[in-house]
């Protein structure tokens, strides 16, 4: 199944590394978040990536380009020690908004079913069970969501 990343926005909120870098290249304990977030597809079987780009693509396509030699027009081919993933890169725009970078893939997705998240979505969330309960419930789209909590505290 196909995963699809949104890393093409400009990260305002992290606007002081955003500067330089695309929000999903950020490091985390020395890792960019859109690796956190592979990482969490690829341990729970999902190793079909397509990365939407945008705002400093290029730093994205580099990145994968120093990850291995197996690659064509921006389609790399990673064998790690414990895995073997696909990942595609594609120019969705500079300026696009969420709903036109995934318009972009719709000739590569088709009628199947995917995965779809943001270029920070970092999350604890069994994606077979999600996948399972999508499925069962024959709908179009099946959304995850968390309730911050309140950026300066709650008053109760």
């Amino acid at each position: 199944m196909k995963v699809v990343i949104l890393a093409g926005g400009y990260g305002s909120r992290l606007s002081e590394y955003t500067k330089v870098i695309p929000k999903p290249m950020v490091l985390i304990g020395g890792i960019p978040i859109l690796r956190h977030i592979m990482q969490i597809y690829l341990n729970q079987g999902f190793n079909d990536f397509y990365i939407a780009l945008g705002y400093k693509g290029d730093v994205i396509k580099k990145y994968f380009s120093q990850l291995t030699n197996n690659k064509k027009k921006n389609i790399f081919t990673i064998n790690s020690k414990k895995y073997k993933y696909k990942v595609t890169l594609l120019e969705t725009g500079k300026n696009s908004m969420t709903g036109g970078r995934l318009k972009k893939f719709e000739k590569i997705i088709g009628k199947n079913d995917f995965m779809f998240t943001y270029g920070d979505g970092l999350a604890n969330i069994n994606l077979k069970k999600l996948l399972k309960f999508h499925i069962s419930h024959k709908k179009v789209g099946t959304v995850t969501t968390v309730r911050p909590p309140a950026r300066f505290g709650a008053l109760t």
